[in-house]
């Protein structure tokens, strides 16, 4: 909360007010655009035991755009890369991709096409964040994950979940 003090008659246009806050947008795009990344040799691995389960602990990595993905990848379950990104990517590594669908609004069509092209490139699964999603994975022959946005509380939203397909999910 913030309070401004004006003298009476003064006035900002709607037009002037977006103006600025495009200039200011602008200007911060500018300056994200000069953070430099590099590429690392590094080899990453996990030697973590899970003393509770016969099972391994299974890391999975969510980047935000491919370039992102270290070459060397050892003990990484698989890598979670947005629907959007270039998934070209996915032929480089012998690691299972899943998809983050985006959380906006996008067409049905439009969202069964991207997932379609992913699979197509060798995707095998992807997060949905609601549950018009799931349909929509399961028709492009990915496996649907339960993503935050289905709010996954409890083991009873879990075992509905699974009754609509849903293998695994992020809580």
């Amino acid at each position: 909360d913030f309070e401004v003090s004006v003298a009476e008659g003064l006035f900002v246009s709607a037009g002037e007010l977006n103006h600025l806050r495009r200039t200011a947008c602008e200007l911060l795009d500018s300056k994200r655009s000069e953070i430099k990344t590099e590429k690392s040799d590094a080899v990453y691995t996990l030697n973590k035991e899970n003393k509770n389960s016969a099972e391994p602990i299974k890391t999975v990595i969510r980047v935000e755009k491919a370039s992102q993905i270290p070459e060397n990848l050892c003990g990484i379950a698989a890598v979670i890369l947005p629907l959007e990104e270039n998934a070209d990517i996915i032929g480089n590594f012998n690691l299972p991709f899943i998809a983050d669908i985006p959380r906006g609004i996008v067409s049905e069509e439009t969202l069964l096409k991207q997932l379609i092209l992913f699979k197509n490139k060798g995707g095998k699964a992807a997060l949905c964040g609601n549950l018009s999603h799931i349909e929509l994975v399961k028709q492009a022959d990915l496996v649907p994950l339960g993503d935050l946005g289905l709010n996954i509380s409890n083991s009873e939203s879990i075992l509905t979940l699974k009754n609509f397909g849903i293998l695994a999910a992020v809580i």
